[in-house]
C-alpha cells in the first residue's frame, strides 16, 4: 500500500512538471512573420530579438542590408519582421561609370532611392527589371542638346546618341568619303556642342589654251633680194590643261594642276625672201650732142634776124 501511495505521488509530480514545462515552452513560442525581399514566409520562434528570429533562419544581413525592427529589438507573438538586402548597382552616365548600393528591387525603385532621375534618357535595360542579389549593370544615355552646323545652315539637335556620328544620323546628315569634320565621328557628344560639317567637292576642270607658232624666215636665190613671199601660213596649237579643283562649301580654296597635253600642234608659218642680187644696171648712153641748125640765107627783101 505504501509503494502504492509513493507511485502515484512521484506520478502526479511528473505529471506537474510537464505541465508547467508545456506552460512555459507555449509562453515563449512566437508566431512571427519574415519578409525578405519582398518574399513573405512565417515562423515559429522561441528567441526573444530579431536578430535571434533571423540567425534561426540563417539570416545573416550585413551592414547594408535594411532591417526592420532593429536586430536588437525584442519580438513577441504575430511581430513582423522586414529584411531588405543591399544590391550593387554599376551605372556608365554617358561613359563614365559609377557604383552604388541600393535596397530596391528593380531599377525604377533603385533611381527613385539614389534620386536619379534620367528623364528622357536612354538605358540599356528596362525600368522594370529585376536586380538579383548578385546587383546589376546597365548603361545611361542623357539626353544632349547639340548644334550641327552644315549645308549653310544652323540646326539644333536633341539626342540620346553617344557619339558625333549618332549626332549626325538624328540631324539626318549624311557626309561622303570627301566631307570634312571639325571632330572625330567616334568622339563622344557632349551637351552644348557645335559639331561643324564643311562640304568638301572634289571636281576636275580642263583649260585650252593657244600655243603660239613660230615664223620661219628662209632665203630663196630664185627671188631677187627686198621681196618675200609667205609660203606657208602659221596656225596656232592648243593646250588641255587638266586641274584638280577643291571646293569647301561652294568655295575655291585649291587649284592644282594635274596633267598636261597638245591636242593640236602648231603649224610654222614659212617666209620665203629673195636671197637674188639684181643685174647690174645697164650702163648709160651718153646723149647725142645736137647739130646746130645750118645758117640759112635770107631770102631776098628779108631782114636777117
Amino acid at each position: 500500500m505504501h509503494n502504492k501511495l509513493l507511485i502515484g505521488a512521484v506520478g502526479l509530480g511528473l505529471v506537474a512538471t510537464v505541465g508547467a514545462g508545456t506552460a512555459v515552452y507555449a509562453a515563449k513560442d512566437k508566431t512571427v512573420t519574415i519578409v525578405v525581399d519582398g518574399r513573405t514566409r512565417t515562423v515559429h520562434t522561441m528567441a526573444g530579438t530579431v536578430a535571434g528570429v533571423l540567425a534561426g533562419q540563417a539570416i545573416h544581413p550585413s551592414a547594408r542590408d535594411v532591417v526592420a525592427p532593429a536586430l536588437s529589438a525584442p519580438v513577441t507573438d504575430g511581430s513582423r519582421i522586414a529584411v531588405q538586402h543591399a544590391r550593387q548597382l554599376v551605372i556608365d552616365v554617358d561613359g563614365k561609370r559609377k557604383r552604388y548600393w541600393v535596397t530596391a528591387n528593380n531599377v525604377r525603385d533603385a533611381l527613385d532611392q539614389l534620386g536619379l532621375r534620367f528623364g528622357g534618357a536612354k538605358l540599356s535595360v528596362s525600368r522594370s527589371t529585376d536586380i538579383g542579389r548578385s546587383g546589376l549593370e546597365f548603361d545611361v544615355t542623357t539626353v544632349k542638346h547639340v548644334v550641327v552646323r552644315h549645308d549653310h545652315k544652323r540646326q539644333k539637335v536633341a539626342t540620346t546618341a553617344r557619339t558625333v556620328r549618332g549626332a549626325l544620323a538624328a540631324a539626318h546628315v549624311r557626309l561622303d568619303q570627301d566631307d570634312r569634320l571639325n571632330t572625330k565621328p567616334t568622339a563622344k557628344l557632349r551637351n552644348g556642342m557645335v559639331v561643324t560639317v564643311v562640304r568638301v567637292d572634289v571636281r576636275r576642270a580642263t583649260v585650252t589654251t593657244p600655243i603660239d607658232y613660230h615664223v620661219l624666215h628662209r632665203a630663196d636665190l630664185t627671188m631677187l633680194e627686198g621681196t618675200e613671199t609667205i609660203e606657208q601660213h602659221g596656225a596656232e596649237g592648243k593646250r588641255a590643261t587638266v586641274y584638280r579643283l577643291v571646293f569647301h562649301d561652294g568655295k575655291l580654296v585649291s587649284r592644282t594642276k594635274v596633267g598636261s597635253k597638245v591636242v593640236r600642234a602648231p603649224v610654222d608659218e614659212v617666209i620665203r625672201y629673195g636671197a637674188k642680187e639684181p643685174p647690174p644696171p645697164e650702163p648709160k648712153k651718153k646723149p647725142t650732142p645736137k647739130k646746130p641748125a645750118p645758117n640759112k640765107k635770107p631770102a631776098p627783101g628779108t631782114m636777117p634776124g
